[in-house]
């Protein structure tokens, strides 16, 4: 569990008031918490505070909440409050995490403080002119630069916990996430190659779902990205999970964004004739297909790039080492890239496979079964140990 989730439920538990359950304050603070959506619950803070101004948890979670925002000065001042509210309270594990917090601030404000110098006045109106979203991705990436951080491409198949992935990179690297995409289409985006170039510079991390055709390759090479990680998943399960993703929005049109041939009955199907059309026309050239295309790349000794293959089934079973093994790749040191907390997935809107690594054994009939079987190549699931 994320560390900051847990002190929210500290903040919680000593915070709550009347006529709203401690479940109901939970279940909204996990929501925003796994969107990140930092002003809504500074909003809530602010609420608990008026009823308990003396709660140190709410002191600490709001310096760190502001501290994620890369608002450092304000992150600083809250934190002091909250350090000194945990040292008359004699809670001396809340006191040394509100001094790692501190350290960490001003390590990166005295480094922000060079960036804004050289970068201009913060109440100027923040003009787009590279790959960061908005001002304070933009310091923050500068920041990242500066401290030599590189930028981190995932090569993902769909459904493979990407998203998540990214989000605990961005945090270990302190880096921004980015797009590099041309087209904002779920599946089989092609890379951009100007957004690549600006990427080459350092200081972000990005996911596609990008296939091994020459367009990409080409615009990999072009831009000097020869290092990224490539990341797959069993494709009997990626392709059930995309199934429930995609029919999660209940939208005809969403539908044909993912996969723009479906026939015009295909949304008055039930589950069992629509999952039997996309064994038919999707499974073998894209949930196989993808994998095995971004392999024959990765194992042939001849290409110019340097690949990390890394498995959704290992990020599951243990994620530490799974990050820990891109921070190797990447020739970072981990005292200065520590892991930290995990971040929770963000899973929107939810499906009933939760994660789940074998559900299409027990959702699928035994007819689909067979036929995913016979469309899965022995040598795809023995290199990656995936049970037959």
């Amino acid at each position: 569990m994320d560390k900051l989730t847990e002190i929210v439920r500290e903040a919680i538990l000593s915070s709550i008031t009347k006529g709203i359950s401690e479940q109901e304050f939970k279940q909204l603070f996990d929501k925003y918490m796994r969107s990140e959506n930092y002003d809504k619950i500074l909003l809530i803070i602010e609420i608990l505070l008026d009823t308990d101004p003396d709660n140190a948890y709410l002191y600490y979670l709001k310096a760190t909440i502001f501290y994620r925002k890369s608002q450092l000065e304000e992150s600083e001042i809250i934190l002091i409050k909250a350090n000194s509210l945990s040292k008359i309270n004699n809670n001396l594990v809340l006191s040394k995490q509100c001094n790692s917090l501190m350290t960490e601030i001003k390590r990166n404000n005295k480094l922000y403080r060079f960036i804004e110098g050289k970068w201009g006045d913060k109440n100027q109106d923040f003009k787009i002119n590279e790959l960061s979203a908005s001002r304070e991705d933009f310091l923050k990436r500068q920041v990242a630069i500066e401290h030599g951080a590189p930028s981190i491409l995932v090569i993902s198949v769909a459904r493979a916990g990407s998203s998540s992935i990214v989000r605990q990179l961005a945090k270990i690297l302190r880096s921004p996430r980015v797009e590099v995409a041309s087209e904002r289409i779920p599946i089989e985006h092609d890379m951009a190659l100007g957004y690549l170039y600006d990427f080459y510079r350092g200081g972000a991390v990005t996911y596609v779902h990008s296939r091994a055709n020459k367009k990409n390759l080409n615009a990999l090479s072009m831009s000097k990205i020869k290092k990224f990680i490539l990341h797959i998943r069993d494709p009997r399960q990626a392709f059930l999970s995309n199934y429930y993703r995609m029919h999660a929005e209940n939208s005809w049109t969403y539908n044909r964004v993912y996969y723009n041939h479906l026939p015009l009955d295909y949304d008055e199907k039930d589950f069992s004739s629509q999952i039997d059309w996309q064994i038919e026309n999707i499974y073998k050239d894209y949930w196989v297909g993808w994998i095995e295309e971004w392999c024959r790349i990765a194992e042939d000794k001849n290409n110019e790039f340097n690949i990390k293959i890394t498995t959704y089934e290992n990020f599951k079973n243990n994620p530490i080492l799974f990050y820990q093994d891109i921070i190797d790749f990447y020739n970072l040191e981990p005292s200065d890239y520590f892991i930290g907390d995990l971040v929770e997935p963000n899973i929107n809107p939810p499906t009933e496979v939760s994660g789940r690594t074998d559900f299409w054994r027990h959702k699928l009939s035994s007819v689909q079964i067979d036929k995913l079987q016979s469309l899965t190549p022995d040598g795809l699931l023995k290199k990656f140990n995936w049970s037959r």
